[in-house]
């Protein structure tokens, strides 16, 4: 074509129209923008290039803004819970009455009014419980197992862009070279004091071209690299390991302070993690021709990849509780 072409596009889509959900006692925040343009046409520079040489290049951008509502529900400790009184729950053993019955089995005394003594309760363990947890806000009963419901917004963002060259070289060299980047991070939200929080970069790139050696035989050599950079965490609030006094056991990772996964049989689980993968980098060299020799096409080739990444991740012990006798 000797003309340009370009396009713009918007979607966006919001809660006006959305039903309320039946936990909320309102319609929930909700809104995607969608949103881009591409333009393409004939490469030309006053003076340098006409529009005739046949250089052609092709463009786009698109951006997407996702904004919703968690709606995370969970159960989650009382005031009265975090200072020992767990009366009307399910029972808890005095670790100290440990006794051997008459058949060999090891057996405990309930605490008297399910209530731990502020005596036994573990400073760390309060520490941890009173920063984690917000105070439950969901009247009882309103959802069946949970207490609370964190209606904090939920955010993904993502920007994509690309753009391509084309040429023709004489009558024998097809050429083509392009180049696309995205940008996608996104942030969500379980309880307040666990957001989890993803960036990723993504880059790839190619160059190719389409050798006519005769009407019956032709070669094309490709080079293409990569390049990921992903990195998810969910980090605890900064210096609480410090504050809880357990950064010796649980050590920093790359310069960020982690807890142990925490698993409470009926509460919520306190989980948080980090993950990096990247910088990753892949370059791929490929080429293959084809042959047309009378009736037959005959194809071959080959390829060389070259890949090199880094990774790591937290590993560590987890600490789990259970309502049975042990």
């Amino acid at each position: 074509s000797d003309h340009w072409h370009e396009a713009l596009w918007e979607y966006f889509r919001n809660n006006d129209l959305d039903a309320r959900s039946f936990f909320s006692g309102s319609v929930n925040p909700y809104h995607w923008n969608q949103f881009g343009f591409d333009l393409g046409g004939p490469l030309q520079i006053p003076h340098l290039l006409r529009m005739d040489k046949a250089w052609y290049i092709f463009g786009y951008y698109e951006g997407v803004r996702i904004r919703n509502a968690s709606n995370f529900p969970a159960y989650l400790p009382t005031s009265a819970n975090l200072q020992g009184n767990f009366a009307g729950l399910a029972p808890i053993y005095e670790p100290y009455t440990t006794t051997m019955g008459a058949n060999g089995v090891l057996t405990r005394q309930p605490y008297p009014g399910n209530t731990i003594p502020k005596s036994e309760i573990n400073a760390s363990a309060l520490t941890l419980a009173q920063a984690l947890f917000p105070s439950p806000a969901a009247p009882a009963g309103l959802i069946p197992g949970a207490n609370y419901l964190n209606a904090g917004v939920n955010q993904q963002r993502g920007d994509q862009w690309d753009a391509r060259v084309d040429h023709q070289f004489g009558q024998r060299d097809n050429f083509f070279s392009r180049y696309t980047e995205a940008d996608n991070p996104s942030r969500t939200l379980g309880l307040p004091s666990m957001p989890s929080v993803v960036t990723e970069r993504l880059t790839n790139a190619a160059v190719s071209d389409t050798h006519v050696i005769s009407p019956t035989f032709l070669v094309t050599g490709r080079y293409g690299p990569i390049r990921v950079n992903y990195n998810s965490a969910s980090l605890p609030p900064a210096g609480l390991a410090d504050q809880a006094r357990i950064s010796a056991a649980y050590p920093a990772f790359h310069g960020d302070q982690m807890l142990p996964p925490i698993t409470i049989p009926g509460y919520a689980s306190i989980s948080y993690g980090h993950s990096i993968k990247g910088p990753l980098y892949e370059h791929s060299w490929t080429s293959d021709a084809q042959k047309i020799a009378g009736e037959h096409a005959l194809e071959f080739g080959g390829g060389l990849i070259h890949l090199h990444i880094y990774a790591d991740d937290v590993t560590g012990d987890a600490v789990q509780f259970a309502t049975t006798q042990t």
